[in-house]
Order: C-alpha cells, then sequence, then structure tokens
C-alpha cells in the first residue's frame, strides 16, 4: 500500500508562501513546485492591509480575526529572514469634504470603529486634504517581493524549479503520485492559472488584471495613503507604489499606457507636488464571483486540494486562513463555510462531472 507523509503545494505566490511557513511551524513535511511565473497577481501586489471597505465605511469580511493573526504571523517569521519584510502602519485617508469628514467621524463613535478610526488635523507634505485626515489602525505593509524571494531562499530544499503538469498526476493507493515522488495529498495555490488545473476550474471565477506604477517624489513623507488609489512607501527614499487598476476578463499580461496614465491621474488629485513615474508592473489574479477565497478538497478525488482566490486581501487573509486549513487537513478544524468550496458544489460542479464523462469516454 502506498503511504506518504509529504504534501507537495503547487505555486509559491504569496498564498503558497505563507502556507509553507505554516508547515514548517507546525512540522508538516512538503515539496513546493513552482515555475516563477512573472505575472502572476503576487508580482504586482502592494502588500497593503487594512481592515475597511471603504465604499460604505464597513469592514472587510472578518477583518479583526484575519489582521490580528496576520500581524503576529508576519512578525513572527521575520526572524527567519534576512531583512525586515513587514511593519504596521497607520493608514491614512486625506478627506475631501464635510460630508465624508461627517461621515468618518459619526463612525469613530460606533464600535469597533472608535479603535480603529481616527483623524488628525494632519499636513502631510504635498497632499491634498482640505478637511483632516482620516485615519485606520490595524494596518500593515508587506514588501511582498522581498517575502517572496526570502522564502525561495528559505526552502531551497523543498523547492521544485518547474511548470505542474497536471497530466502527469496520477492516484496510487491512498497517495498522488507525480512523476517519481508519492505525496499525500496535492494542495494547488497557482493564482489565475487554476482555471487551467482540470479538477478545479469547474469554480467560478474571472480573470482581473492589475497594474501599478512606481514613483519618485520627495513629499509625502513615507505615508501610507489611500484615496482613489494606494500610495505606499518603498525601500529608498522617496520611492512609492501606486495601484491598483482593475481590468476585468483581461488576456494580455503586459502593462498599458491607459493603465500608467489612469493611475497618474489618481496620484495627481491627491498629490499636489511634482512626481516621476519609473516604473510600470502588471499581474492577473482570480476574481471569484462572491468575493471569498476558494478552499478545500476536492468533491470526488480526496487528497486533492485548493487554497486559493484571496485576491487583492492575500496578504490579510492567508495567515489566519492557512492555519485554519491545516487544522481542517488534520482533521481538527473547518473551513469558514464563507471560504469552503463546497458552498459551489451544488451550482457548479456538474462542469468537472461532464469534463470527466467527456474523458473517460475517450479512453
Amino acid at each position: 500500500m502506498s503511504v506518504s507523509d509529504k504534501y507537495l503545494v503547487v505555486g509559491q505566490g504569496l498564498a503558497g508562501s505563507v502556507l509553507i511557513h505554516q508547515f514548517q511551524v507546525q512540522g508538516i513535511a512538503f515539496d513546493i513546485i513552482d515555475n516563477h511565473h512573472e505575472k502572476s497577481g503576487s508580482m504586482a501586489a502592494g502588500g497593503i492591509m487594512h481592515p475597511m471597505s471603504f465604499r460604505r465605511l464597513s469592514l472587510a469580511w472578518r477583518a479583526i480575526e484575519l489582521i490580528e493573526e496576520a500581524i503576529s504571523f508576519y512578525e513572527s517569521i521575520q526572524t527567519k529572514l534576512e531583512d525586515p519584510v513587514f511593519q504596521t502602519s497607520t493608514f491614512y485617508r486625506p478627506l475631501i469634504s464635510i460630508e465624508e469628514q461627517n461621515n468618518w467621524m459619526a463612525r469613530m463613535n460606533e464600535s469597533p470603529f472608535d479603535e480603529i478610526l481616527g483623524v488628525e488635523d494632519l499636513n502631510i507634505e504635498g497632499v491634498n486634504a482640505p478637511f483632516g485626515m482620516g485615519t485606520i489602525n490595524y494596518s500593515g505593509r508587506l514588501e511582498v517581493q522581498d517575502f517572496l524571494h526570502f522564502t525561495k531562499k528559505h526552502f531551497k530544499d523543498q523547492l521544485i524549479s518547474d511548470q505542474f503538469k497536471h497530466d502527469d498526476l496520477l492516484k496510487e493507493g491512498d497517495c498522488w503520485r507525480y512523476k517519481e515522488k508519492l505525496y499525500k495529498g496535492v494542495i494547488f495555490c497557482e493564482g489565475y492559472q487554476f482555471i487551467y488545473n482540470p479538477y478545479f476550474n469547474y469554480l467560478p471565477s474571472n480573470l482581473t488584471k492589475g497594474e501599478i506604477i512606481e514613483i519618485n517624489t520627495p513629499a509625502l513623507e513615507q505615508k501610507m495613503i489611500s484615496r482613489g488609489c494606494f500610495i505606499v512607501p518603498q525601500k529608498g527614499k522617496d520611492n512609492y507604489l501606486v495601484g491598483s487598476t482593475y481590468r476585468w476578463n483581461a488576456v494580455s499580461e503586459e502593462t498599458t499606457i491607459d493603465a500608467r496614465e489612469e493611475l497618474k491621474e489618481k496620484v495627481e488629485k491627491v498629490v499636489n507636488t511634482p512626481f516621476k513615474i519609473y516604473n510600470q508592473l502588471s499581474g492577473i489574479r482570480p476574481t471569484i464571483s462572491d468575493r471569498k477565497p476558494l478552499i478545500g478538497e476536492h468533491p470526488k478525488h480526496s487528497g486533492l486540494y485548493i487554497f486559493n482566490g484571496m485576491g487583492s486581501k492575500t496578504v490579510m487573509m492567508a495567515p489566519k486562513l492557512s492555519d485554519q486549513f491545516i487544522g481542517f487537513l488534520q482533521g481538527n478544524e473547518e473551513i469558514f463555510p464563507e471560504a469552503n468550496i463546497s458552498r459551489h458544489t451544488k451550482k457548479h460542479f456538474h462542469k468537472f462531472e461532464a469534463y470527466e464523462a467527456d474523458k473517460m469516454s475517450k479512453l
């Protein structure tokens, strides 16, 4: 009988990287396979996290518990890495009307916003804020590229640098064989590439392309700012990351002039001092129909899992959800029902069944 205690993680983007750090902490054996795809969503991620949904001035889904776990996680793993990759920091939102100021201050009198939101009569050099500066606590920033680079280096002995081929994955007893190795389970953290995964592409999603620019300006005082776009300081004096655009059902991975101009105009509405654009990046991520993650075990093929679909909230969501997912693997914990892929089985799993029936008919 085929036996293995090791998992294979497919994809070393943000979600996969957080998961394997959690595996190491909990003593779980794994390999990770990744082809270092340069246009994944992680490659153009701003790395920010905060608990707010500004459209309705409300909390994002499970924001407080997710952020508390995320802060603890990133601070703990910094001891393993070569340089600091994470810092907590206040997020600033310029208030541009008396109505917005009143709404913001009204929210401050409600729980739990009384511990999250504030207002400062603060003049950040170069920022238009005629009605003061709203502040958001429980915020932080991950240096995504540094985190991914250091993670790759830290786990070099477990890393398989190759393109994963789904056709080479075979069931063998209670395990799964990928090429010459046996695994207890295979966990797909493929980002938008999961749409090419024959086991999980029945799940509903669209492709969203995001583009960011990097600017240089002597203003802004190294503050994190959100007003129509995010503006966050980078390593290197006076350098900032600005994003992100959203293009749904995108197919091209290339950067565009339209996105560059859109972001430039958004910066100009916030910043009243000169700035220079010196770089532009793009990435594609899956956008799930209900805006919730895709986590869980395949309904038919035991031992195949997906840990994906967190989108622009991956920095905030992945630590808590990966810890919960490991508890699920060990039979000790349930996945949040809002994130469990079982929510899509009734409506969408027939697509996989039709695919598999067609495949069997051709054998």
